[in-house]
């Protein structure tokens, strides 16, 4: 992979990462709002796994920013 592809999915995965950050935010307020136990439980599971996902590809931005395959 040379730097210019590097560059390209680097950015592309900064994207990602800054939607899905917007979807774990956007999850947690339903949390907040929703009375529903069930709905809490799904909705908690939910944002757990997107901060999870978020924090995966900071990590793969992380080591493209420093010059370095993850794949």
């Amino acid at each position: 992979m040379d730097s210019s592809e590097m560059t390209n999915v680097k950015d592309l995965l900064m994207k990602a990462s800054m939607e899905i950050a917007k979807l774990a935010s956007s999850l947690d307020h339903y949390v907040q709002d929703d009375n529903n136990p069930e709905h809490k439980k799904l909705f908690e599971e939910q944002v757990r796994d997107a901060n999870e996902f978020h924090a995966d590809i900071d990590d793969l931005i992380a080591l493209l920013t420093l010059g370095q395959s993850p794949f």
